[in-house]
């Protein structure tokens, strides 16, 4: 599926796997040539530019932006960059070598998920001369649109936004949350930087968007209301998770919240029906559940996770 969002702003359902609404990237058209917000996972190249050529030449795309380098945001990046002879990458500086080097990210995140990763598949090593940091608040110029990079971490340290002048698009990655058809939860993975997390939206409300895109998955045209709400929601989860007493298990941590924020049980309901996604609901909430330990929260007995 391909939808225009705006004047400029294209998205592409990569259908990873055959499923629909899982993994979205979004293609900015000027007159200048354009840009592609993340690609995917390795596994889903072979989809992006299929359906990047319904949109422009894939010589016209310049830039190939990631939000950040995990699997199934940039893994396909450097697979992609074959396809797109007249693009660079362009990343946040403390993700270029693993986008050149992707061992140690590989590594990583077959630890972490197993089979899920095995799916994404193994990312391809990036050419270092097609590999750029991008800095923060840069503009990249595609002629009648400009592309501006936001740094948001919190989701990771390296996470980058991108806000697309005149259209008013604000295309998040993970640095908001999981989006389901209004519905939304955080993307508090462990490690989550809570702090940070909350700084960058309201960093990203401070341009005052009209659309918020994201990553899983689609726009909310309701603009900084839905960006308000991702703050809304993580402070609604520090404040269950600060009442329940200290002793309990996370599994406990884990029912409460699912018992009083009915959104992430209708997004898990849906979405986690996807095979890549399973467990996703559950990470999330233990990664602030871990961050709010960090910061004396919560004193848990770690053998009560």
């Amino acid at each position: 599926m391909i939808e225009r969002i705006s004047d400029h702003v294209f998205m592409i359902d990569l259908e990873t796997g055959g499923y629909r609404e899982g993994i979205a990237v979004y293609v900015i058209i000027g007159d200048k040539g354009a840009a592609l917000v993340d690609t995917g996972p390795k596994c889903s190249v072979g989809n992006l530019v299929e359906k990047l050529r319904a949109i422009c030449e894939h010589d016209a795309v310049r830039y190939v932006l990631g939000t950040h380098i995990h699997l199934d945001h940039f893994g396909g990046a450097a697979t992609a960059l074959r396809s797109l002879r007249s693009a660079n990458i362009y990343v946040h500086p403390r993700g270029s070598k693993h986008v050149i080097n992707p061992e140690k990210l590989w590594s990583a995140t077959l630890r972490v998920l197993g089979e899920i990763a095995e799916f994404y598949e193994k990312p391809d090593p990036a050419p270092e001369d097609r590999v750029l940091e991008i800095k923060d608040e840069e503009e990249l110029d595609l002629g009648n649109v400009s592309i501006w990079s936001i740094y948001t971490p919190g989701h990771a340290p390296h996470h980058v936004s991108y806000y697309i002048e005149p259209d008013g698009v604000m295309i998040t990655g993970d640095s908001v949350g999981i989006y389901y058809r209004g519905l939304l939860h955080p993307v508090s993975l462990h490690p989550f930087d809570l702090d940070n997390a909350l700084d960058s939206i309201k960093r990203m409300i401070s341009f005052s968007p009209r659309y918020v895109a994201f990553s899983h998955f689609g726009v909310d045209f309701s603009g900084v209301n839905v960006l308000e709400k991702g703050i809304e929601k993580i402070k609604k989860w520090c404040d269950i998770i600060g009442k329940i007493p200290p002793a309990y298990s996370f599994e406990k941590v884990y029912s409460e919240v699912l018992e009083k924020d009915p959104e992430l049980k209708e997004i898990i309901h849906e979405r986690e029906r996807i095979p890549y996604f399973k467990g996703s609901g559950r990470r999330c909430v233990y990664g602030l559940y871990m961050a709010l330990r960090a910061t004396k929260v919560q004193q848990v007995d770690p053998s009560q996770r």
